[in-house]
């Protein structure tokens, strides 16, 4: 409630929230919490109810995060707005990097769920979409690789046969095979999806890139500080 101009009155029990702008002398109510003026703004730009501590009457609000700025695209992400982008997955019922949790721990839900990040059903859900995806991607490369290893038996068909002697050619070198090897499904596509996976390979370097370089940005603020 506003401290001015409120539809309700100051005494009213059902009231949670008493906006002001600084210490009030009159009356303190313990059902209700008093918090400052940006707790709303940045509530209604972050579409979630923020946690009101840091907000509290004489305490030095957090710095405003402006709804129109992207924060990833200008290289630098707030502490702040990385703690907001967490409530707001929490909101959502999703599960999102918490400080001190690693790619191991969302490897593994059960790791989330030991840590207290997810609730015992998140983890079970995780679980299952974790293996339904292993399983997809198990289904894909047998594909592939029955693709491949049809195509290494008729060009091994078609090969002449070589007595030992008659050849000079050394032995292939094993790291070239393993490249063309890794290279074979790529040249097995057709030019559309050649394409579409170069465009994929290179969104997903330029996606790497750019997290890097906000990383480093954040490291360097750290140390200066």
């Amino acid at each position: 409630m506003w401290r001015e101009g409120a539809p309700f009155k100051e005494d009213d029990e059902s009231i949670t929230h008493h906006i002001i702008d600084k210490p009030s002398a009159g009356h303190m109510y313990l059902s209700r919490e008093y918090v400052q003026p940006q707790w709303i703004y940045d509530c209604v730009n972050a579409r979630i109810i923020l946690p009101t501590e840091k907000y509290l009457v004489g305490r030095i609000p957090p710095p405003h995060l402006s709804p129109f700025v992207d924060n990833e695209a200008e290289g630098y992400v707030p502490d702040y707005a990385e703690t907001i982008k967490r409530l707001q997955a929490a909101a959502r019922n999703d599960v999102l990097p918490l400080p001190g949790v690693g790619k191991e721990d969302l490897e593994d839900p059960q790791n989330l769920l030991y840590a207290g990040v997810m609730s015992r059903t998140e983890e079970a859900e995780a679980a299952r979409t974790k293996k339904k995806m292993a399983q997809l991607e198990k289904q894909y490369h047998d594909e592939l690789k029955k693709e491949v290893t049809g195509s290494a038996v008729d060009d091994v068909a078609a090969a002449p046969v070589v007595e030992e002697g008659e050849g000079e050619e050394s032995v292939p070198d094993a790291a070239q095979i393993a490249q063309d090897t890794a290279d074979m499904p790529t040249l097995m596509m057709s030019r559309n999806k050649r394409k579409l996976y170069d465009a994929m390979k290179m969104g997903q370097k330029k996606k790497n890139e750019s997290v890097e370089r906000i990383k480093q940005r954040k490291k360097n603020l750290k140390a200066d500080q």
